[in-house]
C-alpha cells in the first residue's frame, strides 16, 4: 500500500470524528498536513474527493512553498477566489469543488535544525463573509478543536504512514527557507533588545525598523501614516498589542485606533487580514509585471 492510499484510509475516521462538531456550521471539509524540510509530508482530509485531487496533482509543493512565505503566522485566512498568493492549479482544483473559504491555524517547530509545519484548514463551500465571520465569533473553541485534531494526527506521523518528497524539491524547499535575509524570531528578540535598552525613540526606531525585511512593500495604500507602517512591522513580527504600545511609548487605546485606521485603509474587517492583504497586493503587482 502505497503512502497517498494510507493517507486516504484515515478519511472516513477524520470525517466522522469532528462531524457532529461542523455539522451545523458553515465548515465543510477540515485536514491536517505536516512537513518538515528534512522531506517529510502527510496530509489528510474529511473529504477523500480533494484529496484525491491533491495527490493526483502533487498539489503539496504549492502547499509547502506557500507556507515557507509567512513563516512567522499562526493564521492565514483566504477567501479563495481573490486570494492571490494563492497558486493558481490548487486555486482552479479547490473552486472546482465548490470552495470559497478556508482559514489555517499553523503550528510550527522552531527548534534549530528540527523545523516543521503543522497545518490545521477549515475550508468552506459557503459565502464567505459567513465564513469568516463564524471562525471569528468561535475562534477560542476551533483553536481547541484544532489543538486536538493536531494531536490527533500527530500520532499518524510514522515512518510507515510518511511520505519522503523528490529530493530535488526538498533542496527547493531548503533554499526557499534559508532565503528569507533575518528570521522572524531573531528579528523578534533583536526589536526587544533595542526596545529594553536606555535610549531616545529616534534612535530606537534608526536602529530597529527595517521595512527591507519585511516580505511585502506598502504600496497597497500609500497614505499609511509612519506610525501605521511601523504598527504594522511590529504586528508582522508577532508583537501583542500591549507589548506595541510599550515599544513605541504609546496608549494600547492609540494602537487599538491605529489599527482601526489602518483596516479601514486596507479594507479589512480584522487585523489577521492585513499582512494577507499586503502580501496579495505585491504578489499581483508582480503577476501583471510578468505578464506585460
Amino acid at each position: 500500500m502505497t503512502q497517498f492510499s494510507k493517507m486516504k484510509m484515515y478519511t472516513g475516521w477524520f470525517a466522522n470524528a469532528y462531524h457532529p462538531f461542523f455539522d451545523e456550521s458553515p465548515i465543510y471539509n477540515w485536514g491536517y498536513m505536516y512537513y518538515d524540510l528534512n522531506g517529510n509530508y502527510f496530509q489528510i482530509m474529511s473529504e477523500q474527493h480533494l484529496l484525491t485531487d491533491f495527490f493526483h496533482n502533487e498539489l503539496y509543493a504549492a502547499q509547502i512553498l506557500r507556507d515557507i512565505e509567512i513563516l512567522d503566522h499562526e493564521y492565514y485566512v483566504s477567501s479563495i477566489v481573490s486570494d492571490n498568493l494563492l497558486d493558481d492549479k490548487l486555486k482552479g482544483i479547490v473552486t472546482a469543488r465548490g470552495y470559497t473559504f478556508f482559514y489555517d491555524f499553523i503550528k510550527r517547530n522552531h527548534t534549530p535544525n528540527q523545523f516543521s509545519t503543522e497545518i490545521i484548514t477549515l475550508a468552506s463551500t459557503s459565502d464567505p463573509i459567513k465564513s469568516n465571520n463564524f471562525i471569528l465569533n468561535n475562534l477560542g473553541i476551533l483553536d481547541k478543536v484544532c489543538e486536538d485534531i493536531a494531536n490527533k494526527c500527530r500520532k499518524l506521523l510514522t515512518r510507515e504512514n510518511l511520505l519522503i518528497l523528490p529530493k530535488d524539491f526538498t533542496i527547493k524547499a531548503n533554499e526557499t527557507f534559508a532565503n528569507r535575509k533575518v528570521s522572524p524570531l531573531n528579528l523578534h528578540n533583536k526589536i526587544l533588545n533595542y526596545a529594553n535598552k536606555s535610549q531616545t525613540i529616534s534612535e530606537f526606531f534608526d536602529k530597529t525598523f527595517d521595512f527591507t525585511q519585511l516580505p511585502f512593500s506598502f504600496l497597497a495604500c500609500k497614505n499609511l501614516t509612519n506610525k501605521e507602517k511601523e504598527i504594522i512591522y511590529l504586528y508582522y513580527y508577532g508583537f501583542s498589542l500591549p507589548r506595541i504600545a510599550s515599544i513605541l511609548e504609546i496608549s494600547k487605546r492609540t494602537v487599538d485606533k491605529n489599527f482601526e485606521h489602518i483596516r479601514n485603509k486596507l479594507q479589512c474587517e480584522n487585523s489577521s487580514q492585513i499582512i494577507p492583504a499586503l502580501l496579495r497586493f505585491d504578489k499581483s503587482i508582480m503577476s501583471s509585471t510578468k505578464k506585460s
